[in-house]
């Protein structure tokens, strides 16, 4: 008898832990739920920001070179 109510003792304070840690997440998911959405979304966004950027900084690297190139003339020409 003594082993059954020791166990059934050992389950409730497992169970009553389980649930606050339960509820604990839950009230700290709840209130970080903007930083989390924000995090979640950068995460799922990164690689097209990254191909963005390095797309825009290859167009900038081509602009330039050709704006060089319309300024200046034929790179063979002497000035």
């Amino acid at each position: 008898m003594v082993c059954i109510i020791s166990t059934f003792s050992t389950l409730l304070f497992l169970g009553f832990g389980a649930f606050l840690g339960a509820r604990w997440i839950f009230k700290t998911a709840r209130n970080n739920r903007v930083n989390i959405s924000s995090t979640i979304y950068n995460a799922n966004n990164l690689p097209e920001a990254t191909y963005q950027k390095v797309k825009v900084r290859v167009n900038r690297k081509n602009f330039n070179l050709s704006l060089g190139i319309t300024m200046l003339g034929k790179p063979d020409t002497v000035i």
